[in-house]
């Protein structure tokens, strides 16, 4: 309802909703989870957001 499972999937690549009842409701309902690692550029004039990926 607030896209939380959606930015997850953004930035990690992994769909946390996995299980039958949720995919077809199109909710979160057990809880699911996913590792990021998110980089920032070194170099200063990088200009900010894009000095950070995932």
């Amino acid at each position: 309802a607030h896209g939380k499972s959606t930015i997850v999937k953004a930035v990690s690549g992994v769909q946390t909703v996995r299980f039958k009842n949720e995919l077809e409701r199109n909710i979160t309902i057990k809880l699911g989870y996913a590792n990021a690692k998110i980089y920032k550029c070194n170099y200063d004039k990088c200009p900010r957001p894009a000095c950070f990926v995932s």
